[in-house]
């Protein structure tokens, strides 16, 4: 049925219109349309009729598409793109369905494709789709009863591309148009704009959706956006004044979860970094902006009131705190370098509830490497240092030197069964253990020690070795001179193989190393020398290649 729409919608009916003429002798003719001709009728039944070929300035007749069979068309379609059961089935519908789509169709398609199982055998046709669909999507927008669920659909994909950079913008204009409309309060806006006013911004709604909302506009432009001018910060600020409205809101403020706090501070920081970032490459370095505006801090503040009355109720019945999402929140606040008292007072209590989570075995205590490094730096980049760090970073090293003996003893376990099963001529059936603990949360959780003035324990020290003389692949050159200078900042020796893999590293970044950087590497074998290490005369020699290179393109 659907391909029979297709065809009455691709059919184009004409429809003939007669047209009265008088002649020069006053008697009117009907001229009707034949083949691109028009039949004059004659006076006398003996006479032939003369044919007289239409001129060309006369314009074409109008081609008239059934309204209905169009819109029948995209019913069958939105159907099948709700019923679809795979993301391929949806690729496909919309591939071949292209000249049906309007805002409706894309904006369903796009949430089908973001909650199917992601399985893309062509990521490039993906790319393509998508850009097509934001492009639907934003013809006419304001026909959309929920454009708040496409809008979430993009950002879950979390694909961007200068389509859906246009996108962002027409959610820009009709906020500006409706801020405008707000305060003028103009009484001849259409029904339809007026709800969708309604659903985007919440203009006095006072409900759990209207919150919902503004955190997914927030979290969706903090991961979609690749370029933010001046409008989109007024943007954006206006969105966390209106979040810090409801914030206050005793009736409201259960209505936000762990999630969405850490979500909306992770994207104003996102936003504030493509900020940063798109002044730098416009050159505009003096208006790179050393702050935020007022609204956002006020609404980093208010939420750092609450999230400090969540961690220290102990008897509260809202959502608590897992993991990633406290380090995603915090790791926000260090990205933006929001400094205050009440952050402070935040700081603290999410080190106390750390801490107390990590002595009790909690289910959701902070014990992954890669959280504990976040964790931690996020403190070191905010230069916290009260009276709660030393009990925080005792309670961080001891987990972590728990941590990596435990892994440590697993290797173990499984090198020695590997032996066993090949001298047996038997294939060993274990499965492939990921990288539990990376090398470079290893270093950076390090460096959030050293920047905090903590010496971790020389337990941690040593139990980190193993970890750091058997890499996959060697450290970049940032990670690597970090690891030389933490070596003279704990006066650590290590034993020979870190050694051996630490100098690895820093005579592999020589081939692309820019001459700061030969300076860099220069001192760090220099340091690895005094710890024990001999430098080979091949290493030297690649040293002095490149510094006779960089000497040449000057």
């Amino acid at each position: 049925m659907l391909n029979a729409s297709i065809r009455i919608l691709n059919s184009h009916k004409f429809y003939g219109h007669g047209r009265i003429d008088k002649q020069v002798s006053g008697s009117p003719c009907l001229h009707t349309h034949t083949g691109g001709r028009r039949l004059r009728p004659s006076n006398s039944a003996h006479e032939r009729p003369v044919m007289r070929a239409v001129s060309s300035t006369r314009r074409p007749p109008k081609r008239r598409v059934s309204v209905q069979a169009l819109s029948t068309a995209q019913e069958l379609l939105q159907d099948q793109l709700r019923k679809a059961q795979s993301s391929t089935q949806v690729l496909e519908l919309v591939a071949d369905q292209r000249p049906l789509l309007d805002s409706t169709l894309a904006s369903t398609a796009v949430q089908k494709l973001a909650y199917l199982p992601r399985a893309y055998p062509d990521t490039s046709a993906l790319e393509v789709t998508l850009a097509e669909l934001a492009h639907a999507a934003r013809c006419n927008m304001t026909e959309l009863r929920n454009p708040i669920d496409m809008l979430a659909g993009f950002a879950e994909l979390n694909f961007k591309c200068k389509a859906i950079g246009q996108l962002l913008e027409t959610f820009v204009v009709h906020y500006d148009m409706s801020q405008h409309q707000a305060a003028n309060e103009n009484t001849d806006v259409p029904v339809v704009k007026r709800q969708w006013d309604t659903v985007c911004w919440g203009w006095a709604d006072n409900s759990d959706v209207a919150c919902n909302n503004l955190v997914t506009v927030a979290w969706a432009f903090g991961r979609l956006l690749q370029h933010c001018d001046d409008d989109m910060l007024r943007f954006m600020d206006n969105i966390a004044a209106e979040l810090s409205k409801k914030l206050h809101n005793n009736l409201l403020k259960d209505a936000f979860t762990p999630d969405d706090l850490a979500d909306t501070v992770d994207a104003f920081a996102n936003v504030h970094d493509t900020y940063r970032e798109s002044s730098q490459l416009l050159g505009n370095t003096s208006s790179v902006p050393t702050r935020y505006d007022r609204n956002v801090g006020a609404l980093l503040d208010t939420i750092a009131v609450d999230v400090r009355h969540q961690l220290s109720n102990k008897h509260s019945m809202r959502a608590p705190f897992v993991p990633s999402n406290l380090v995603k929140l915090l790791g926000g606040y260090a990205r933006m370098g929001h400094i205050s008292s009440t952050c402070s007072s935040m700081l603290d209590a999410a080190a106390g509830f750390v801490v107390r989570r990590m002595a009790a075995g909690h289910l959701n205590a902070v014990t992954k490497l890669s959280d504990l490094s976040q964790l931690l730096q996020a403190y070191a980049t905010l230069g916290h240092q009260t009276v709660v760090m030393p009990e925080l970073l005792t309670a961080a090293s001891n987990q972590l030197r728990k941590q990596l003996a435990s892994e440590s003893e697993r290797q173990t376990e499984i090198e020695l069964s590997k032996q066993a099963d090949s001298e047996v001529g038997f294939a060993p059936m274990f499965p492939q253990w990921g990288a539990s603990v990376e090398p470079l949360h290893l270093v950076s959780t390090l460096r959030a020690y050293r920047n905090l003035g903590f010496h971790p324990s020389q337990g941690l020290l040593t139990a980190s070795e193993p970890f750091l003389c058997c890499l996959s692949e060697p450290l970049p050159l940032e990670p690597a001179l970090d690891l030389v200078s933490l070596f003279r900042a704990f006066t650590w020796q290590p034993g020979e193989l870190v050694l051996q893999q630490t100098a690895l590293s820093l005579m592999n970044a020589i081939a692309l190393a820019d001459p700061k950087q030969l300076v860099g590497i220069t001192a760090g074998l220099t340091e690895l020398r005094h710890l024990g290490y001999n430098i080979a005369d091949e290493q030297l020699q690649q040293i002095y290649t490149r510094k006779l290179q960089l000497e040449a393109a000057r």
